[in-house]
């Protein structure tokens, strides 16, 4: 008979952005949808660990990634190779006690949406230690070697190109599947564009921009909110600053009455409705936001990507036709007329949305996973 504390599926995710555990959330959402019986964890892998330790590696990649970006494009260059995927110091972190668990939990299969936890599982598959499931879901739009393990058992990717990278590097072509990053099942919830803005006491028919800080804060958001609350073409504008109350109450004092209207969120738990309602996007490119863009058939306008992976995830959409980016403020300014005056390029920019997008990847990958489960 089962032990109580036995669990089915294990996710290890990671706080260092909001895109690893809400890809996490959404695998959980999709093998729950599937199969409700099966008895799920996620675990946030550092901060179990060590919550102060969480705490201030997050805020030194805050830090970094926001006042010194040169220095993250070469840490991230520098680990790019390998050699920092096989001896990395990541793989020891947390062992023993990651361990233990998992022998009391006993789960079936285990699922990690960050490269630091396919490291430590990989490790203890690699010493016999364990001989279960590993599948890891890459949550951006490219590849970068941390997440290289001849010991995953399957990968989940968002489109063709990484899965072609990770063939080149040795791994098994018959182990990637392509499914998309995951997101949460509601996207696929459609609904008007014009019923979602009267349901939100916006004006049906003014151009509607929303504009997301992202976990830790998109770069001169306030400069962005300046710019487009005296914008000469008549607009209405959404901001979501998450849960930075600071950001919120700036934003919403220096919109107060400026020409055009702004509604200025916290953190919400429906980012599908006020995706389903805008006409542009302007954030950053973290592979969970964009994923969410593409499913919502919303264009883009990337500001000041964060260099390496969202720089990465920038041109891959650019590149696919959904996206124009911006590096700095004039630029940005530069972009968005282009867009806001030219209704045909946004309407060409959504269906370019239709032919890259993946709603369904939480479904589809938890049906390759329920798969694995039943043959063991």
């Amino acid at each position: 008979m089962k032990d109580k504390n036995n669990i089915d599926v294990l996710i290890l995710t990671a706080s260092y952005g909001g895109g690893h555990v809400q890809a996490a959330k959404a695998m959980a959402l999709g093998l729950d949808s599937l199969n409700p019986q099966l008895r799920i964890e996620i675990l946030d892998y550092v901060r179990w660990l060590n919550s102060a330790i969480d705490y201030l590696t997050r805020m030194f990649y805050v830090k970094v990634t926001s006042k010194v970006p040169v220095i993250w494009q070469l840490i991230y260059d520098l680990t790019d190779h390998p050699f920092f995927a096989k001896y990395s110091l990541a793989r020891k972190v947390g062992f023993n006690r990651l361990y233990n668990y998992i022998m009391i939990k006993r789960p079936k299969v285990i699922i990690s949406t960050h490269f630091f936890t396919t490291a430590v599982i990989g490790e203890m598959k690699r010493k016999g230690l364990i001989d279960l499931p590993l599948v890891t879901v890459i949550t951006d739009n490219i590849l970068h070697s941390l997440w290289l393990n001849p010991q995953v058992d399957l990968y989940l990717v968002a489109n063709e190109q990484i899965k072609r990278q990770l063939v080149v590097r040795g791994i098994p072509a018959k182990s990637v599947k392509v499914t998309g990053i995951p997101i949460d099942l509601k996207f696929n919830l459609a609904e008007g564009k014009k019923s979602l803005r009267i349901k939100n006491n916006l004006s049906p028919d003014l151009p509607t921009i929303l504009v997301m800080s992202g976990a830790y804060g998109m770069g001169d958001i306030t400069g962005v909110c300046d710019f487009l609350a005296g914008f000469e073409v008549d607009l209405q504008v959404i901001v979501v600053t998450g849960k930075d109350e600071k950001l919120k109450k700036k934003i919403t004092e220096m919109t107060a009455n400026t020409k055009n209207k702004f509604t200025v969120l916290g953190f919400v738990d429906n980012v599908f409705e006020w995706m389903g309602l805008a006409d542009l996007l302007i954030s950053k490119a973290g592979g969970l936001t964009t994923s969410e863009a593409l499913a919502s058939n919303l264009p883009m306008l990337i500001y000041r990507p964060i260099p390496g992976q969202e720089e990465g995830n920038a041109d891959y959409l650019m590149q696919a036709g959904v996206a124009e980016v911006a590096n700095n403020m004039e630029q940005f300014k530069e972009k968005f007329r282009l867009l806001i005056n030219n209704p045909a390029m946004l309407s060409h920019m959504a269906e370019r949305c239709k032919l890259i997008k993946k709603p369904l990847a939480a479904l589809q990958g938890s049906k390759i996973l329920l798969a694995i489960m039943n043959k063991n």
